[in-house]
């Protein structure tokens, strides 16, 4: 089980807000957020989800 998550064995956020799994990873991250899978999630930041979050974030 350990061996399943190493990915995300690091902070989750730092200082500089980098991305909270290498790009690299084999983790499916976007998953915990969209439903769409492979080329369909090139879609995912035109959705409203998105959008709204990009709204709610601070500047």
């Amino acid at each position: 089980m350990k061996a399943k998550y190493r990915e995300l064995r690091v902070a989750a956020v730092d200082a500089h807000a980098h991305n909270l799994v290498d790009i690299h990873s084999t983790f499916p991250f976007l998953r915990c957020f969209f439903v769409a899978e492979g080329d369909a999630l090139t879609l995912a930041p035109n959705t409203l989800f998105v959008k709204l979050l990009l709204l709610l974030l601070p500047s």
